[in-house]
Parts: C-alpha cells; sequence; structure tokens
C-alpha cells in the first residue's frame, strides 16, 4: 500500500525474464571480472542478492543488479546499484553518535556487577560463620546468646556490612542500566536522523522522506537496504519502467530454508513491504502524507 496516495501498486513482473537475468547474474559471478565481489560474498557468508530488467523511454532493456545490506563493509561496488540511504548526509552526526557511544560502552566495562553480587555474597556468607563462632563461644561458656548487649551491637554490624555491599549492588545496576538506556536513546537518536535524511524516489520521480512513505507501524533497522527497494529507487531515478525482478539467495547455506544457494525469496515482511507502494507509485506525491 502507498501511504501518500492511498493506493496499491504492483509490478508486472515477466518471472521468465526476470529468472533469465538472475541466472546470467549469477554466471556471472563466477566470472573474472567479479572476483572481488565473489570473494567479498564468500567472506560475508552469503547474501541476497537480485536483478531488475527495466524499460527506458527509448525502448532499451537495461539490467540492475544489488545486494542487500552492505558487502565487506561497502555499500558502493561499481557492479551493483548504489544504497537509498546516503550517508553522508548524517556522516557528522553519525562519528559524534559512534563517538559518544564508545564512551558509554567505555564506563560500561569499567562497572563491575558481577564483582559486586560476588562481594555481597561473600559478606553473607562471612557474616553468617562469624555469628555462628559467636554462638559456638557463648554456648561454651555457658552464657545465653540474646541477652548480651555485645551480641545485639555485633548483630547491627553484621546487619549494615551486609546493607552496604547491598547498596553497592544495587548503585552498579542502577549505574549500568542508566547507561544502556543513554547508549539506546543515543543510538535512536542517529537511527531517527538516518530516516529523515532519508528520500525515497517513486516511479514518477517524486522524492519524499523515508517517514512520509513508511505504511508499517515503526521503521525497522536496515529499512530500504534489501534488494528490492534499492532496485526500484534506482529504476526509479534512472526513469527505468520495471518489468522483472527477482532476488535469491548467493552462497552457503543459512539459518533458514530461504538461505540456500539460487533459493528464489519474495519482498520481506518488515523492511521492504512498508515502502514498496510507494516505490512503485506513479502518482506526483500531492496527496495526504502519513
Amino acid at each position: 500500500m502507498c501511504v501518500p496516495c492511498g493506493r496499491a501498486h504492483v509490478v508486472e513482473n515477466d518471472v521468465r525474464l526476470a529468472l533469465d537475468a538472475l541466472e546470467q547474474l549469477f554466471v556471472a559471478l563466477d566470472h573474472p571480472d567479479y572476483a572481488a565481489v565473489r570473494q567479498a560474498l564468500g567472506t560475508s557468508r552469503g547474501k541476497m542478492v537480485g536483478v531488475l530488467v527495466g524499460c527506458a523511454s527509448d525502448g532499451s532493456l537495461h539490467t540492475l543488479h544489488a545486494y542487500s545490506g552492505e558487502l565487506a563493509g561497502r555499500r558502493d561496488w561499481p557492479q551493483f546499484v548504489g544504497p537509498v540511504l546516503r550517508r553522508a548526509d548524517t556522516a557528522e552526526l553519525e562519528a559524534e553518535t559512534l563517538r559518544r557511544i564508545a564512551e558509554l560502552e567505555h564506563d560500561m566495562a569499567a562497572l563491575d556487577v558481577d564483582g559486586a553480587q560476588r562481594h555481597l555474597d561473600h559478606t553473607r556468607e562471612r557474616v553468617r560463620v562469624r555469628a555462628a563462632e559467636r554462638r559456638s563461644a557463648y554456648r561454651a561458656a555457658r552464657r545465653p546468646v540474646d541477652q548480651r548487649a555485645d551480641q545485639v551491637l555485633a548483630q547491627h554490624d553484621d546487619a549494615a556490612e551486609i546493607e552496604r555491599a547491598r547498596r553497592a549492588l544495587l548503585a552498579e545496576r542502577a549505574q549500568l542500566s542508566s547507561l544502556r538506556r543513554q547508549r539506546k536513546a543515543t543510538s535512536l537518536v542517529l537511527s531517527r536522523a538516518m530516516f529523515d535524511a532519508a528520500g525515497v524516489t517513486n516511479a514518477r520521480g517524486v522524492r519524499r522522506p523515508l517517514r512520509a512513505v513508511f505504511a508499517g507501524v515503526g521503521i525497522a533497522g536496515g529499512t530500504t537496504d534489501c534488494t528490492l527497494p534499492k532496485l526500484l529507487e534506482a529504476a526509479n531515478v534512472a526513469r527505468l519502467r520495471p518489468l522483472a525482478v527477482a532476488e535469491a539467495w548467493w552462497g552457503p547455506p543459512g539459518s533458514d530454508d530461504l538461505r540456500r544457494h539460487g533459493q528464489i525469496a519474495a519482498p520481506c515482511e518488515k523492511k521492504c513491504k512498508p515502502v514498496l507502494g510507494y516505490l512503485l507509485c506513479d502518482e506526483d506525491g500531492a496527496g495526504p502524507s502519513a
């Protein structure tokens, strides 16, 4: 569903053309010209790759290639389309965010919650042993344990020692929780800024902010990093009308049935489908937006 125009859009996919283009990509990945890409795919333990065949205004056909996410830390392999999210737009904020996160993680590493827990456990055990020794001493001296003032003071000191150790543990835990919340909030600010900076181009050539066209409840991390959004964005920018699209897994088997070499995959629910409606939209974008 397209948020701005409120309509559903589909690609009249030429399945045979799509599969032929995908097969050609898999063959090309075995060619020496693609050696670096093939090596990067291998070190990444596989990737989803995709193809789009589009028709230009002069009737010529063009084939675009894409891979999901990053490949060997790069988003700009020349044989593939680039990312939808232009990280250069948020590079300064990203650098500051990573610096702040590094500081928070340094402070988190300096905490010793486990050590504080061990100290509390050892304190309790030490107090227990000490109390047992006192009771044994009083029994040996034939004195009533609970009626001696020094016994009451000793019990008070024992309780105070345990309470100090307990409070120290709670303080460590509270500090760790606070730092974790700060790290999460810092990352969230960056994610929102990156999504605000991200623009998506529809089939009419109208570019709108990602937040204005996303049809889900919340924008998942990695949205627009999948192959199909990359391909449709690139096709729209190049003014190509999509005729055929396909994506499949390249590499060793993964954790599910979809991650098997050559296995055709459908768009994912959280990251792809909520933006596909707008990417396929050929309206001028004048309608209401969410």
